[in-house]
């Protein structure tokens, strides 16, 4: 499949293509999320995405916010307060397969986006690196309304399959959306293949498509999309939940772009 054209004709012709991607994550999020429901942010930063979420899911609903840098935590919370939101959980802690007392995370000062516990090839000679000791968790050790869960995002550079595998109980009690970031470098350094978060999810009845709607059938596809790069950003869906909705709010994005592959 031409994953590689499509992707690479979209940067060209549109100079603001990855806020727009931000726009779409937003609108997907917004028409699954209802009052009452719980969302989770796993790579909360300074909350771009976690606030919109909590004045989705209202008083009634809980959104659980990770964030391993304890200075975008401080913001976000300042901003939590600022904004009347009492209805979100924020835990300064890295997300893993496992909980850990203690473990190794790299907070690029100068690019606070590419912070992560194995870092980009190259990025330690040319970022401004300063080594965090920090606790680790699961999703499913923090929260406590997994039944509720109707959305998750995931943007942990690289460590998509661990985090995962660290909700595998909320996804098989809410069957949530998901919203992931995966790189095939940034997945390689953290130790794990496309094949294996292609089959965890499929395993646990999820249909994935990448941001433009396009159905990544089987394992090869989605490596096929990965290899492209330039798009990555990725939905996993449950049954009950029509997936066009991701197509239809790409179109809209994108009104004079031929999505065709």
């Amino acid at each position: 499949m031409e994953f590689r054209r499509l992707y690479r004709e979209l940067r060209a012709r549109y100079a603001d293509a990855p806020a727009v991607f931000e726009s779409i994550i937003k609108d997907v999020y917004l028409k699954v999320l209802s009052p009452g429901s719980v969302a989770i942010d796993c790579g909360a930063h300074t909350g771009k995405h976690t606030l919109p979420m909590a004045g989705a899911v209202g008083h009634l609903g809980h959104v659980f916010a990770f964030e391993p840098i304890t200075e975008k935590c401080n913001i976000l919370e300042r901003r939590l307060e600022a904004g009347g939101f009492k209805n979100v959980t924020l835990i300064n802690a890295v997300l893993g397969d496992v909980g850990r007392p203690e473990v190794r995370f790299n907070y690029v000062k100068n690019d606070p986006g590419k912070s992560a516990s194995v870092l980009r090839t190259g990025l330690r000679e040319t970022a401004n690196v300063q080594e965090l000791a920090l606790p680790q968790t699961t999703v499913d050790a923090e929260c406590n309304r997994k039944e509720d869960c109707r959305f998750v995002k995931i943007d942990v550079e690289g460590a998509e399959f661990h985090v995962m595998r660290g909700l595998i109980e909320t996804l098989k009690v809410g069957t949530p959306v998901i919203h992931f970031e995966c790189g095939l470098e940034t997945l390689g350094l953290h130790g794990a293949q496309p094949e294996e978060v292609f089959n965890l999810l499929r395993d646990l009845g999820y249909e994935l498509c990448d941001l433009l709607g396009h159905d990544l059938e089987n394992a090869a596809i989605f490596l096929d999309s990965l290899r492209a790069a330039g798009l990555y950003d990725y939905f996993a869906f449950p049954p009950y939940v029509d997936r066009r909705i991701v197509s239809n709010i790409s179109h809209r994005h994108f009104p004079n772009f031929s999505q065709s592959l």
